[in-house]
């Protein structure tokens, strides 16, 4: 039966940390960034229970209609899951909104922000918008 994450990651960057000295790092390196005003959350693998929802048979089928015309992301909020079933920790680093920065500065503190994950050691690093999710890729 498929499980997602209770609460959509909108405006996220997120990242699977495998351990907690992983989780540390991330978190230095988040506070290391020019972006202060990023919040990092982290769910821990005693959480996981608590961010599971329904099977997608009890989800609102407007949901349904609209996840049909936008894209369904299922299969990442499932990845999320199944890293915390794991052992795993779900790193989120909260972006500020780009109707308030901007396109450019938006764009910029995305891949700040999945840079300095992925330096801290972090995998499968991906950005929760309003409307995609985006694999996020290694600085050129």
């Amino acid at each position: 039966m498929s499980e997602q994450l209770a609460q959509y990651p909108t405006n996220h960057v997120v990242g699977i940390a495998a351990d907690e000295a992983t989780v540390a790092a991330c978190r230095d390196a988040v506070e290391g960034t020019e972006l202060t005003s990023s919040s990092i959350e982290v769910l821990a693998p005693e959480d996981r229970d608590q961010v599971i929802t329904p099977p997608e048979s009890d989800v609102d089928p407007l949901l349904r209609r609209v996840r049909k015309l936008f894209g369904d992301e299922t299969p990442h909020l499932e990845s999320l899951a199944t890293a915390l079933r794991n052992g795993a920790y779900v790193v989120t680093v909260e972006l500020p909104d780009p109707d308030d920065v901007g396109d450019e500065p938006h764009a910029a503190g995305k891949q700040l922000i999945g840079d300095a994950l992925r330096d801290a050691g972090a995998a499968d690093i991906t950005y929760f918008g309003r409307w995609q999710v985006e694999q996020l890729a290694q600085r050129a």
